[in-house]
């Protein structure tokens, strides 16, 4: 539910971060961010009622709870977990590339000639992914802590949810052995997002060739 909340994140909030930047103070800009305002502000367990008496009871257009053979009711947790993270990651794209646009290289590519969409993709982007990975990893991280809420609205067995339910036996074990799996995905996310640290950027790349 994490990775999947996490990929509908990153495929919607980096572009729409992107136009945002390259647009600034302008009415895409505006919407953008006020959207992703109200995304940040939404509780993901209010949330989660109002999709499933709206699409669910309503307009019955997905199932309320989540059955494992039924892949239409994985897309409202989906979209429910990753409201906030999609927000707080296109907030983040906007201000990185913001800082970016206005550095002198890129000022450079445009005098020479290059188009926007060029200098963008090729040079702005590579650039400000830093910050925005860094972000993501760490908003991945609390995800898998507290994706306990929308497991429990959309009655999904998942590993926040187990760790919940064991605290009010309770079973020692099984809150540990949570925990320590939680910790663990977290350093395994904290590793490859240093490792792209080094694919988006090539004075990290060299510096760890020449050690």
């Amino acid at each position: 539910l994490a990775v999947l909340s996490l990929l509908m994140a990153i495929a919607i909030a980096i572009p729409v971060g992107i136009i945002s930047a390259v647009r600034p103070n302008s009415y895409l800009d505006y919407t953008f961010m006020f959207i992703a305002l109200i995304g940040l502000s939404i509780p993901s367990f209010w949330q989660g009622l109002i999709f499933i008496l709206t699409f669910a009871l309503k307009l019955q257009w997905f199932p309320a709870t989540y059955n494992p053979h039924n892949w239409l009711s994985l897309i409202m947790p989906i979209i429910v977990l990753g409201t906030s993270i999609t927000a707080s990651i296109a907030r983040m794209t906007r201000s990185s590339m913001l800082e970016v646009i206005h550095e002198d290289y890129i000022i450079t590519a445009k005098a020479k000639g290059l188009n926007e969409f060029k200098v963008i993709s090729k040079h702005a982007i590579r650039n400000a992914m830093i910050p925005i990975i860094t972000v993501i990893g760490l908003l991945f991280g609390g995800m898998l802590g507290g994706a306990s809420v929308t497991e429990k609205v959309f009655n999904i067995s998942g590993i926040g949810s187990y760790i919940v339910d064991k605290q009010f036996i309770p079973d020692i074990p099984a809150i540990l052995g949570g925990v320590v799996y939680i910790a663990i995905t977290i350093s395994i996310v904290n590793l490859l997002i240093d490792i792209m640290y080094a694919f988006f950027d090539p004075r990290i790349r060299s510096k760890m060739k020449k050690s």
